[in-house]
């Protein structure tokens, strides 16, 4: 299905010849599905699939003053990334403490750090940090490489054997958040043990112009596997069953990391950050409303947007919501507030239908992490 508004990604032909359904999203020619988005999640959680993540943004920040850079910006402390080697799961904030995105920090020395962030901020976190790349007044210098380099995402628990074919034992060996750079059927590709499914899984960074070939050679030896190429309907129920986040749909700049569950990752022991102030605040007093995550009752999916209700009152939205083929279940997040507990009945109302809520903590699938951060018992970084 071809669809003429929208700008293409390096991986488009490989979408049509698959035979994406595709639509315009965020101003990107994106497949929905392949077919069946049930059999691409099934796929996804006991096999392997590609997904085409070249609409994130990718940007590098460089220089003598890098290090002290991202230290201000971003909440967490980039040090521990440094000091471990590993990508960070970390936000942006506002001076008020308002999230502008969550991102991945990739810190490739003390003096550069790749940054990857979400299709619906990338435009507003890029001008915020030319921004302050002239207001700091640090040696730093930003580059926006998001159309040179692209990425894209294998993920389900077999990932691992591809991997381990087709890059080594070491290379499937990594663990989570782990990174290297590496060589890919002749081609240098940046990979890291990270992904958006939570399911075992890998990224790869490469240059654009490689990248569709890549795609399509990991198809071919994926094959023995049961690899498959997966959409946005699949990739969104997939990061719901697993409780993740989406900017612009669960959060915004009127959220602090507070509100959202992602206060972990604010370091209040940083001795300077935008919103610092705010969030030590919001830290010692806490916070009206917070993320929640919850079973709906029946098989009607709810929008986003539909109020949740406890005793006839307004307590709360719904921000995401699906019908899981995985749980069997329809599961939905949103924002209620603090004074609610688990046990209280609530139910999400929309015109004249209610649907019972039943509030669960922890995600949906997979709680414990266990697969996200699965290893083959027999690959060793020795091998």
């Amino acid at each position: 299905m071809q669809v003429s508004n929208g700008r293409k990604t390096p991986f488009h032909d490989e979408h049509v010849k698959a035979g994406g359904r595709l639509m315009s999203i965020s101003g990107w020619v994106r497949p929905l599905h392949y077919g069946s988005a049930a059999t691409e999640i099934s796929a996804i959680r006991n096999a392997l699939g590609l997904f085409d993540l070249h609409p994130m943004s990718r940007h590098i920040i460089e220089g003598p003053d890098a290090l002290e850079f991202m230290q201000l910006l971003v909440t967490s402390d980039v040090k521990r990334a440094i000091s471990n080697s590993v990508a960070q799961y970390t936000c942006f904030c506002d001076e008020q403490g308002g999230i502008i995105d969550d991102v991945l920090i990739f810190p490739r020395s003390a003096k550069e750090f790749l940054i990857t962030s979400s299709v619906a901020a990338s435009e507003t976190l890029g001008g915020w940090m030319r921004r302050w790349v002239q207001e700091s007044g640090l040696n730093v210098q930003l580059r926006d490489v998001s159309a040179f380099e692209t990425q894209f995402a294998l993920q389900g628990p077999r990932s691992l054997e591809l991997v381990r074919k087709e890059l080594g034992a070491k290379a499937a060996a990594l663990k989570h958040m782990q990174f290297v750079q590496t060589v890919l059927n002749g081609t240098p590709v940046f990979l890291a043990r990270t992904g958006y499914t939570g399911e075992c899984g890998f990224e790869f960074f490469t240059d654009t112009h490689q990248a569709p070939d890549l795609w399509q050679y990991l198809l071919e030896s994926g094959a023995e596997f049961g690899i498959a190429p997966f959409g946005i309907m699949a990739a969104q129920t997939l990061r719901i069953e697993k409780g993740y986040v989406l900017n612009g749909v669960d959060m915004s700049r009127q959220n602090n990391p507070f509100e959202i569950g992602l206060g972990w990752t604010v370091c209040t022991d940083k001795e300077s950050f935008l919103g610092k102030d705010e969030l030590l605040r919001a830290k010692a007093h806490g916070v009206k409303r917070r993320f929640r995550r919850f079973y709906i009752e029946g098989t009607d999916i709810v929008p986003s947007g539909a109020e949740i209700y406890a005793q006839e009152r307004e307590v709360g939205r719904v921000t995401s919501c699906c019908n899981s083929p995985t749980l069997g279940r329809v599961i939905g997040m949103g924002l209620v507030d603090t004074s609610i507990s688990g046990g209280c009945p609530c139910y999400v109302q929309r015109g004249n239908q209610r649907w019972q809520v039943s509030f669960i903590e922890g995600a949906f699938y997979d709680p414990e992490g266990t697969r996200l951060k699965a290893m083959q018992p027999e690959v060793s970084l020795l091998a």
